[in-house]
């Protein structure tokens, strides 16, 4: 899993056009370099993706990196800020217990509704509920819905403006 942050928590990528730019870097840098994108959630001012590597043996940290180098050039074209520093930093953490994962995948698909967003994160574009309502078998959506998230050291403590990704 792997959790980044704008600098200074600013809410650089605001609004529908920035979103998609983070989430189209981020979703196809991750493809490109091996890894496939399990659930995420990206906003103006963080991200976080649970990522998997089936080989098991690819660090994640050149892909954010190619991730960052993007994006940040991209916003910074659009604001005409060059040089502005865009990321804080990120950090990952490899999931290696069942149920770690399963309340990370739930953490994450729903995250846009933890921060008032939306009542169902599936109508937030910038996020996997949708496709994993959509993809994943019933019973599976169910399982990982199960699985309560309010037990994560590393929760986010973001705020997101109700209004930034319109």
């Amino acid at each position: 899993m792997v959790t980044s942050a704008t600098y200074k928590h600013e809410p650089i990528f605001r609004g529908k056009a920035r979103l998609e730019v983070l989430q189209k870097s981020l979703l196809s840098t991750l493809v490109r370099d091996g890894f496939e994108a399990l659930a995420w959630a990206v906003f103006p001012n963080h991200y976080h993706v649970v990522v998997s590597d089936s080989k098991g043996e690819r660090s994640i940290s050149r892909t954010i990196q190619s991730v960052h180098k993007f994006t940040a050039r991209q916003v910074n074209d659009l604001d005409q800020t060059s040089g502005r520093q865009v990321w804080h930093n990120y950090f990952d953490k490899q999931l290696t217990f069942e149920k770690s994962f399963m309340v990370r995948l739930h953490y994450v698909h729903y995250n846009p509704v933890r921060h008032g967003l939306v009542s169902d994160a599936a109508k937030y574009p910038f996020c996997s509920a949708f496709w994993f309502e959509r993809e994943a078998p019933k019973s599976y959506v169910e399982t990982v819905r199960s699985f309560k998230d309010d037990s994560i050291a590393e929760m986010d403590e973001y705020v997101v403006e109700p209004d930034c990704w319109m």
